[in-house]
């Protein structure tokens, strides 16, 4: 390619994606180096209806009969999870892993993990999951089952941390572009902290203390909180 037609980019080209796991990050760059994107999946997981395997794992799990689990893929990894909260809170699946040895294989499994997180006291756990409509609102639990999970926000999300002063915050996205929010554990206040501009998103993280973002790619500062430095 001469480099006058690498500084035009795709100049409207028309570009056939087959990407399923990534399809929107796919798209996403096309269309940012001039491209249109044809999004066609050549192929997707499609989860068993009865997970037989799934349940018998969880059970030996919940029992102690394991010390270390391993996951090896992200979609596999979400689809045990769903698997199992047919029959058992996800909180209760989150609470017995925290007690494990957890290894996952490469950085897809390991946002798959990242999807929900424990508080630092050990008694509750944030997470995203989708309800019966299609959507993924944040939901936050105690671990030892003795309340249902609450809903903390209707936005759709990706993925949710403790932040500082009783705030949870997470990803979500509005009109097709994404945000890190933040909202009090109870469901109020809920504010947009930053825009992220990137296909990375999934870098996202939070220190421990909940006073400091990553954000991944470039960003637009929408209400920086005095709590987040």
């Amino acid at each position: 390619m001469s480099s006058e037609n690498a500084s035009r980019g795709l100049a409207g080209l028309r570009l056939l994606s087959l990407e399923s796991r990534r399809a929107d990050q796919m798209a996403k760059l096309i269309e940012n180096h001039g491209g249109i994107a044809v999004v066609a999946p050549s192929m997707r997981e499609i989860p068993l209806k009865e997970n037989s395997a799934a349940l018998s794992f969880a059970e030996k799990l919940f029992s102690g009969k394991f010390d270390v689990v391993i996951f090896l893929t992200g979609v596999g990894t979400r689809i045990l999870f769903a698997a199992v909260e047919t029959k058992h809170p996800r909180e209760t699946l989150v609470g017995t892993l925290s007690r494990v040895a957890v290894v996952a294989r490469g950085p897809k499994p390991a946002a798959a993990l990242r999807e929900y997180a424990i508080s630092a006291d050990g008694q509750r756990v944030v997470f995203v999951t989708s309800d019966d409509t299609g959507r993924s609102p944040v939901w936050l639990a105690p671990l030892n089952g003795g309340a249902a999970p609450r809903q903390v926000t209707a936005n759709n999300g990706r993925k949710a941390y403790f932040g500082a002063d009783g705030y949870v915050v997470f990803i979500g996205e509005e009109k097709g572009t994404r945000f890190v929010y933040r909202v009090k554990e109870d469901g109020s206040e809920l504010q947009k902290v930053v825009r992220i501009d990137s296909a990375s998103f999934l870098l996202f993280s939070i220190s421990p203390d909940g006073q400091w973002l990553v954000v991944p790619g470039s960003t637009d500062i929408v209400n920086w909180p005095d709590s987040m430095i």
